[in-house]
């Protein structure tokens, strides 16, 4: 038990610690920046927000008797269930749009971890001209504008 709290907390938390980002070595990031605004253009024309109404599922809850010390009273039948909520229905065909268009221009993805601490401080601070190459220790910092900035020691 103890094994798989330790193992859920993991896989919780790695969400917090890593991220997915288009990588391809040497872009700037102002050209993977038009790429990206080129792919979503292209995957939101061939799959715009398509929004759908859905229900949940309905369940009937039968009625039954209930007796206590010789008293006895009836709870009466319910349904619960079908409430109303909204999807987009092209959000995934959406998204592996987007992920084949970036791959037909030489990008694979990668999930980095975020970098923290000192080195995020100095990769905010730093200007980056190109991507550079990965290894083992690479890192991630997502701006505000949300461009990302790849940091690789040495």
């Amino acid at each position: 038990m103890k094994f798989l709290s330790v193992a859920v907390l993991t896989v919780l938390l790695s969400g917090c610690f890593s991220s997915e980002v288009q990588y391809k070595q040497g872009v700037t990031s102002v050209q993977r920046s038009k790429d990206e605004a080129a792919c979503t253009r292209q995957a939101t024309a061939a799959y715009p927000v398509l929004i759908v109404k859905r229900r949940t599922p309905r369940r009937y809850v039968p009625g039954n008797r209930v007796c206590n010390a010789g008293k006895c009273y009836g709870r009466h039948a319910y349904w619960t269930g079908g409430d109303v909520y909204t999807v987009d229905a092209n959000k995934s065909a959406r998204a592996q749009a987007y992920r084949q268009c970036m791959g037909a221009q030489g990008y694979q993805s990668v999930a980095l971890p975020n970098c923290t601490g000192a080195t995020r401080e100095a990769v905010l601070k730093s200007t980056q001209s190109r991507y550079p190459n990965l290894s083992s220790e690479s890192c991630m910092v997502k701006m505000k504008d949300g461009s990302v900035k790849i940091y690789t020691p040495g």
